[in-house]
């Protein structure tokens, strides 16, 4: 069943069938939260889209997937973004992840998605199809975890940071200018920090770095625009950074 636009998706939580896909090239979008009745995979193709789940911020890019359990609240915003999004239906399937969680998306899983886009809304549920979404959920269940994911603290003068970090991810601030910002003394922003997100300040500013750069890899900047919109003296010094994170250079990350 594709899709092409927003406005003419149909309601997945109406439709009465174990498995559906949709493909949507969408424009800038705020979905609000919300949340389905189904399980839902949403899967990447182009473009950036953010998602919010609870307190844990999500940079799906693409070649990325991730996995929504059915009735998890969570809302998604992009500039403009193409994806595929698959609805589980939870009484049709055993031992559906609870997830939620990212994937990076084989070869095998992503014609499978795409496959499934392509069926109707209503299909014989013991034919070909029903072989393929049980290989489908296997694929899911066994595919390897992303970790592309900020946690969001909910402390008020924390988020006043997050925000200010957020919107000028190259501002060069200090802990003690960002502490003043917050009305809070240095020492507890950093204390706060860490037993709010389970990291300390500076590895959950260079997190927040790296989502960044893959945001902005993702919709076609290059390695030295986005080491300038992040604020690093060099090329080099991005690039040091993106390599020990992730384990590949920029460069390579964007052949993948």
């Amino acid at each position: 069943m594709p899709q092409y636009d927003t406005d003419q998706v149909e309601d997945p939580d109406q439709l009465d069938c174990p498995l559906m896909g949709i493909a949507v090239d969408s424009g800038p979008h705020q979905s609000g939260e919300h949340a389905h009745q189904k399980s839902q995979l949403l899967y990447a193709v182009q473009g950036v889209m953010t998602i919010t789940v609870g307190n844990q911020l999500h940079i799906l890019t693409p070649n990325r997937a991730i996995w929504l359990p059915a009735g998890l609240k969570h809302s998604a915003t992009t500039s403009g973004f193409h994806y595929r999004s698959l609805y589980f239906c939870p009484r049709s399937f055993n031992d559906l992840p609870e997830g939620p969680f990212q994937l990076n998306v084989t070869a095998l899983l992503r014609e499978l998605i795409l496959r499934v886009c392509q069926w109707p809304a209503h299909y014989p549920e013991e034919g070909a199809e029903k072989r393929l979404a049980d290989v489908l959920v296997d694929e899911i269940q066994n595919a390897e975890q992303s970790s592309l994911q900020l946690p969001l603290p909910a402390d008020r003068r924390l988020q006043v940071v997050v925000q200010l970090l957020m919107e000028t991810p190259s501002g060069q601030w200090t802990m003690e200018e960002l502490a003043k910002q917050a009305g809070a003394s240095a020492r507890t922003l950093s204390r706060r920090f860490r037993e709010e997100t389970g990291m300390s300040f500076s590895h959950w500013r260079q997190q927040l770095l790296l989502l960044k750069s893959l945001e902005f890899l993702s919709e076609g900047l290059s390695v030295t625009e986005v080491s300038s919109r992040l604020g690093f003296a060099s090329d080099s010094a991005f690039i040091s950074m993106f390599r020990r994170l992730m384990g590949i250079s920029p460069g390579r990350y964007l052949k993948q």
